[in-house]
């Protein structure tokens, strides 16, 4: 698993969102290091969504290709 910081407290919700699908579709983990409490506060929220998201992942992925186009 790679390890990728995120520096700065010009994050905004795209930059969040790009964070959180770079995340769930692949083994990296991400660190937001901001100085916005309420932006600290949402990104720890959605890491922990990400992390649940990625503990679920195989599930899906044991769907077959055909049940899986019609998605």
């Amino acid at each position: 698993m790679t390890l990728e910081v995120v520096h700065g407290v010009d994050i905004n919700g795209l930059d969040i969102i790009t964070v959180l699908v770079k995340a769930i579709h692949g083994d990296l983990l991400v660190l937001g290091v901001v100085t916005n409490p309420v932006v600290r506060k949402n990104i720890t929220f959605l890491m922990v969504g990400v992390f649940h998201l990625k503990s679920q992942k195989d599930k899906f992925e044991m769907l077959p290709d055909s049940q899986d186009k019609s998605l």
